[in-house]
């Protein structure tokens, strides 16, 4: 087998259109063949055979042996599975690893597991995707950190082609895992209790069930007005057109280590401010009052008096769409992935 000069190892399947982790492998990838040439990037999949130990020794191995350079792109939990184990293979190999991360819990991870942070110190690279979890992983002693923002190859409206917000009701979109550690029970509940004097908003659900809600998700939809409704899995690529027929994006997640969310950067693109919770890198991402609204994490009261308040004057949501599309020139793939390419070409 020839040699290619990058293999970009991940959680890399067929069809992983609703699954965050997998869409930015896939733009990863696009991006690297894009700069380096088709030939010049192989894929190794650990989707499917993570639980199997020899599986993934296997594909490892030959990874390493078959490129100069590694791109592992995981989460944080991995620190001591695959993390440690590329570590040892590359003990043979001397590759040049760049561990790309999704979500923002390698912090976390590295506390409880010490023994582990000269391991990742060793490597070529280690890129976050805000400045908040950047500079946790410094204060851990780390100096091979690089910021490397999420990014899409999806399409920019022109502020020209903003649409008028029109006449209530408003319609909000909430476009993410449906699950409950993404706050759709509260959020499902305060769009409720808006809506009991007369119909203000409108809600559109879009997203893959995690299977540990489906249970309760179904009863939930069972009793749910007309006005709120689950779309079910809309195209990765395809968001962009229906995220900018909305009035916000909601995210009221409840997870503190959100990375950098996709469907924000897509709202961005759109157009469409967001009414987010505030996870630790909230403010890398959200500039308040200027692409978005936050409020405390968990503090469903305070999400519900944004939503009442912006109701009453959507001009301040009217004010943010156009700084919306600015901040989407950030996460553009050929200036958010310039990091990486710089530290393969160093």
């Amino acid at each position: 087998m020839a040699k290619t000069k990058i293999c970009v190892i991940g959680k890399i399947y067929e069809d992983c259109s609703s699954d965050g982790q997998g869409i930015k492998i896939i733009e990863l990838i696009k991006a690297l063949k894009a700069r380096y040439g088709a030939d010049q990037v192989s894929e190794a999949s650990y989707y499917g055979i993570k639980d199997s130990k020899t599986a993934v020794f296997r594909l490892l191995f030959r990874a390493f042996r078959g490129s100069e350079h590694i791109v592992l792109c995981a989460r944080g939990e991995a620190l001591t599975t695959l993390v440690k184990a590329c570590i040892v293979i590359n003990k043979l190999f001397g590759r040049r690893i760049y561990y790309v991360l999704v979500g923002g819990a390698l912090p976390e991870a590295l506390e409880a597991h010490p023994e582990m942070v000269g391991a990742v110190a060793s490597m070529a690279g280690v890129l976050p995707e805000t400045e908040t979890v950047a500079s946790e992983l410094r204060d851990l002693g780390l100096k091979n950190v690089r910021l490397l923002p999420n990014f899409k190859y999806i399409r920019q409206y022109a502020p020209e082609e903003l649409k008028p917000l029109g006449a209530p009701p408003y319609k909000l979109i909430f476009m993410s895992r449906i699950s409950e550690f993404k706050g759709v029970p509260e959020m499902i509940e305060t769009v409720r209790r808006l809506n009991s004097g007369g119909i203000k908003y409108t809600l559109d659900m879009y997203g893959l069930i995690n299977p540990e809600f489906e249970e309760r998700f179904a009863e939930i939809k069972k009793d749910l007005p007309p006005e709120i409704r689950y779309r079910g899995i809309c195209n990765a690529w395809k968001t962009v057109e229906i995220l900018h027929d909305g009035f916000v994006q909601l995210f009221p997640t409840k997870c503190p280590t959100e990375g950098q969310p996709a469907s924000l950067i897509d709202g961005f693109f759109a157009g469409i401010p967001v009414v987010s919770a505030q996870w630790n890198s909230c403010a890398d991402m959200v500039r308040e009052g200027e692409t978005g609204l936050t409020f405390p994490l968990g503090d469903f009261a305070a999400f519900e008096e944004i939503l009442r308040r912006i109701y009453d004057d959507p001009s301040e949501t009217e004010r943010m769409r156009p700084a919306c599309l600015d901040e989407a020139k950030k996460f553009l793939p050929e200036i958010a992935a310039a990091p990486l390419f710089d530290a393969i070409e160093k």
